[in-house]
């Protein structure tokens, strides 16, 4: 495997510090250093892979992305509907006497909770056409489709393009570096957990800040390396997924991109989740050692309560970045 040595996407220097050694998603007998700038607060694998056959690290036949997901059983349904619910009130597509007032208690604690549960959604005053990079099976381009929104997708992965096609969906098969697209045409870009995956956010970011409209809105999710859990977890935590993510972002390395691009208005939001999924739980006790295992172990017993009383820079597991050309 041949491997190139990588400066930091933002400032170019390759002024770094050593992080974390982590193994490969794919296959644990392979290991990467992930590197921070000193100076952006950037974390990303250098050196990284070069010339690799990616489709080990995106199966078509596994990969979550590139599934036709079908809504089963009474509590899915329930709990699609429950998630159509809250977007719906985050993003002020709900009228307001179908709300509950945020003047109450209760208004107040389940405003809080929302806040704290979604990654991302595009408010319904920017309503027009919608452009959404790594749409994947097309899910979250339904739900805008079926709140007026003209959507388009960009999806890399045949299969994937191919069920979002599926679903009567617009789709651009391609990465975001090769699309054609015109030029301040936009309303609103969606690219939920995406941007870890290129080899130039930077330049992606600046591709699509040339094709969003003057005033239009970009939202972008990723997973938050500053956050508690990758701190106790280290190497095991799933999010890492090496070398699919290529780079690591923290809420201050987040706005430092957009702002390098000129995107402005920034607003960072936090998702937390209160608790360590089964997933993290089986990949931690898959340690080593018998002293990080317990200690991982007190962690996660904890951690809903460590949480909540943790900063939200912290305690939050993924953040969003809203931010306007």
């Amino acid at each position: 495997m041949f491997m190139e040595e990588v400066r930091c996407n933002i400032c170019e220097t390759a002024d770094n510090e050593l992080v974390l050694t982590v193994p490969d998603c794919a296959d644990p007998s392979l290991s990467y250093q992930l590197v921070r700038c000193r100076k952006c607060d950037l974390t990303f694998v250098s050196p990284r892979p070069k010339g690799v056959d990616m489709h080990k690290y995106y199966p078509d036949n596994t990969y979550y992305a590139y599934q036709n997901n079908q809504i089963k059983g009474v509590g899915q349904k329930l709990k699609q509907k429950l998630k159509t619910y809250l977007m719906e009130w985050a993003g002020g597509y709900r009228p307001p006497n179908d709300l509950i007032e945020k003047r109450t208690v209760l208004g107040s604690i389940f405003w809080s909770v929302i806040k704290n549960h979604l990654i991302g959604v595009v408010p319904s005053q920017f309503l027009g056409k919608l452009l959404d990079v790594g749409c994947g099976n097309g899910e979250l381009m339904i739900w805008y489709q079926k709140h007026e929104w003209d959507t388009v997708g960009i999806e890399p992965s045949a299969r994937g393009a191919m069920i979002a096609r599926g679903r009567g969906l617009k789709i651009i098969e391609s990465t975001i570096e090769e699309a054609n697209l015109p030029d301040n045409y936009f309303d609103a870009i969606t690219m939920v957990q995406v941007l870890e995956h290129l080899k130039d956010p930077k330049g992606a970011l600046r591709k699509l800040y040339r094709v969003l409209r003057p005033g239009g809105l970009i939202v972008a999710g990723v997973p938050n390396f500053l956050c508690l859990d990758r701190q106790v977890m280290g190497s095991t935590w799933l999010p890492l997924e090496t070398p699919r993510h290529l780079y690591y972002f923290t809420p201050k390395s987040l706005q430092t991109i957009f702002k390098a691009i000129g995107f402005h208005t920034l607003q960072i939001r936090k998702k937390t989740i209160y608790g360590v999924t089964l997933s993290q739980i089986k990949e931690s006790c898959r340690l080593k050692s018998l002293y990080k295992r317990a200690g991982n172990i007190t962690y996660i017993v904890g951690s809903p309560l460590i949480k909540l009383l943790a900063p939200k820079d912290y305690s939050s597991t993924f953040i969003s970045i809203y931010a306007r050309k």
